[in-house]
């Protein structure tokens, strides 16, 4: 996405905004309004978002990582549920073995 926002900053063809950039001379990713500071412009890497966008992005984020939880949750109880069932398989065949041991 960075290299296509770039092409369209150097074609001027990039929408009028705040922008995320790598600026001359700074080890940072800076805040930029665009196009009142493009000479220290080094590269265009994403819009910065609205107040609106960054709550939106914010809702999503908590319902996946609800949803990522109930999925861990779930496969922890069936790994669980797996070594159980190798542990009373195993106890099973070990009963079995001394029946025919006596």
């Amino acid at each position: 996405m960075s290299k296509e926002l770039t092409e369209q900053w150097r074609n001027g063809t990039l929408k009028e905004g705040v922008y995320w950039c790598e600026v001359i001379e700074s080890p940072y990713v800076e805040q930029v309004h665009l196009p009142c500071c493009e000479d220290i412009v080094v590269e265009v890497l994403a819009p910065v978002p609205s107040f609106d966008e960054y709550n939106e992005l914010m809702q999503k984020i908590h319902k996946l990582e609800k949803q990522l939880s109930r999925i861990v949750k779930e496969k922890r109880r069936w790994k669980l549920i797996v070594q159980k069932f190798f542990a009373i398989k195993k106890l099973k065949e070990d009963l079995d073995v001394q029946k025919h041991v006596y």
